[in-house]
């Protein structure tokens, strides 16, 4: 890998970021929401025009009355960047410490980030919309090693795998406010959201990668037999529906919910990375679920477009399986997936990439590569073929009871109006980091 042509100014803090920030220890002692950053309104009393939207905006004054004064300014590239990276970047291989006996075939790939995953599946993407317009965090692939950042020559690293990475979805910013309808979808607590010069993260989580994926394990290592809550039947598994095989009963649905948290877990993880990253840069960051994901989404049109994620309606219900060329989702029906048998040949192939990846020492790789706990077996691959198959057939879509894509916990970074904090607060609610964000990561002639 190249290095990355980052100034003298970037390389001092990115080393400021890795060397100069609290311990992770001492940022949880200071870990805090700050809501209100330049540009903002907080209990205002006043009527004024969203400055992305155009829609009105309207509240009731109050003791905390609030107009910011101070100009709203983005993120730098080199802000967004280390945010990125903390929140689901690249950070070298993982180890693949299973046993023979206990399924290693499950990993998807070895390439490791700074978030978990189940099987290493990296079920879950980052969007963010910014000034700029909205964009994929893509970050590379490959893995140089078992640690891809180990000293200061590293650092820039972290703005190459931004700069090649990042995938632009749209010049604009989401077409979505705290005023996109009446009963406030988006959630009564978001008066602020998506303002000029603010970064809205939204992590969207693939839960039906994981389905798949796992079908080959609790098959063959937990004998999960699939069956059909609306019949009480096998879903297409009658021919292993005997000891040995699958015993274990388990609803299609249940299997769906369990595969659903599992994805919300890499989901939440990494918007706490995100917010840990705020702490150490002395930004403003507040994290916040309970809206319509459909209207992120943009299962809403016209009201709004959101991220136009490709969808079908199914019984009432919308399956958002991506974007194509771009994010191309595990679900179906999509038109990057000609059949259940061409969406289980996908993963399979995916696992069959991985074993190549590794960072085990090369003898031990070699022992490896065939070794049939590396693959799943005949039976369990035709077992997941069968059930997908029969869900298809039978509802026309997968998942069958949840969208293949969900986005139901995102946050907003932006450059804190410290006037609100010093008004209303007590000291304490900022700290040195927050004071001098400025002098520390911009430039004399820039806002921040």
């Amino acid at each position: 890998m190249t290095t990355p042509k980052v100034s003298s100014k970037e390389q001092e803090r990115l080393k400021t970021a890795f060397e100069r920030t609290p311990t992770f220890f001492q940022l949880l002692t200071t870990l805090r929401s700050r809501r209100v950053g330049a540009g903002y309104t907080v209990d205002s009393g006043t009527r004024e025009v969203h400055g992305v939207t155009g829609r009105r905006l309207e509240n009731t004054g109050g003791p905390l009355s609030f107009v910011s004064t101070a100009a709203p300014h983005p993120l730098t590239e080199l802000e967004t960047a280390l945010l990125c990276w903390a929140a689901c970047g690249p950070n070298g291989i993982v180890a693949g410490d299973i046993g023979l006996s206990n399924n290693p075939g499950v990993l998807m790939q070895f390439g490791g980030r700074t978030i978990p995953a189940a099987g290493n599946d990296h079920a879950v993407e980052l969007i963010f919309s910014n000034d700029e317009g909205t964009f994929l965090y893509r970050p590379t692939g490959n893995r140089t090693r078992v640690v891809e950042i180990e000293s200061e020559a590293d650092y820039p690293k972290v703005v190459e795998w931004f700069r090649e990475g990042v995938v632009k979805l749209s010049d604009q910013r989401l077409d979505v406010d705290w005023a996109i309808s009446p009963g406030r979808p988006m959630g009564i607590w978001q008066y602020n959201l998506n303002r000029p010069g603010t970064t809205w993260f939204i992590p969207v989580a693939d839960a039906a990668k994981s389905m798949v994926n796992l079908y080959f394990s609790v098959f063959e290592h937990m004998h999960w037999l699939i069956t059909d809550e609306d019949t009480g039947e096998p879903c297409g598994l009658e021919r292993w529906a005997r000891p040995g095989f699958l015993e274990v009963p388990i609803t299609q649905r249940t299997y769906e919910e369990v595969m659903l948290h599992m994805a919300d877990y890499q989901h939440g993880m990494l918007i706490q990375n995100l917010r840990l990253a705020a702490e150490a840069l002395g930004l403003g960051c507040w994290i916040f679920g309970g809206f319509c994901e459909e209207i992120v989404m943009g299962g809403f049109r016209p009201l709004a477009k959101g991220l136009r994620f490709r969808y079908k309606v199914i019984d009432g219900k919308r399956n958002y399986v991506g974007l194509p060329k771009v994010l191309e989702g595990f679900g179906l029906p999509a038109p990057w997936h000609k059949s259940p048998n061409d969406l289980i040949d996908r993963v399979l192939a995916l696992r069959e990439d991985a074993i190549s990846k590794t960072s085990y020492r090369p003898e031990v790789q070699e022992t490896l590569r065939d070794n049939p706990a590396f693959k799943p077996s005949e039976w369990a691959v035709e077992a997941t073929r069968a059930v997908l198959n029969y869900l298809f057939e039978r509802y026309g879509r997968f998942p069958v009871y949840f969208s293949t894509f969900h986005s139901n916990l995102h946050a907003q970074l932006h450059h804190l109006d410290a006037a609100f904090y010093k008004n209303y607060f007590q000291p304490g609610y900022l700290n040195d980091r927050h004071l001098q964000h400025k002098a520390t990561w911009h430039d004399d002639d820039t806002k921040g």
